[in-house]
């Protein structure tokens, strides 16, 4: 009874904080998606360029 009763606890936290990392996660990302945008745009001219120069 105790026994089962600790595994059942155990699991519940163990999902409660793998949800947690998520959540933390993916605000992390969020924050940093304008910085990720301006890389990816900074990117894509300069295989614009380069696609201009193989012409």
């Amino acid at each position: 009874m105790v026994l089962s009763d600790l595994i059942t606890w155990a699991l519940l936290g163990g999902i409660a904080l793998m949800l947690l990392l998520e959540v933390s996660g993916l605000h992390s990302l969020r924050r940093r998606e304008p910085q990720m945008n301006q890389r990816l745009a900074s990117l894509e001219q300069r295989v614009a360029e380069l696609e201009r120069k193989q012409r």
